[in-house]
């Protein structure tokens, strides 16, 4: 579901969102990982590194299976990449 219909965002607008897409992507889990470090979870550390690792790769072999590229324009339904699932990997329980 798109707040915007995708043949109404303009080239650039697009290149905005994918840059901050990338850096939401690495950013959250980052201060993830750090908080086991500020509250001295060596626990929390090892799930997160096993989590994030496993997410990993699964999501690089689902990639290496499916031989399809992303077109790099803007489509009326894109096809979903696994770029979100880093951080969505990271999250807690509950």
């Amino acid at each position: 579901m798109t707040l915007v219909h995708p043949e109404c965002v303009r080239a650039d607008t697009t290149v905005q969102i994918e840059a901050a897409g990338d850096f939401l992507q690495s950013a959250l889990p980052l201060k993830a990982f750090g908080a086991t470090y500020l509250e001295k979870d060596r626990d929390g550390r090892i799930q997160f590194l096993k989590g994030a690792a496993t997410t990993f790769g699964v999501v690089q072999v689902t990639k290496a299976g499916v031989d399809k590229w992303r077109p790099r324009i803007v489509m009326r339904w894109p096809r979903r990449s696994g770029r979100s699932r880093g951080g969505a990997s990271v999250r807690g329980p509950g």
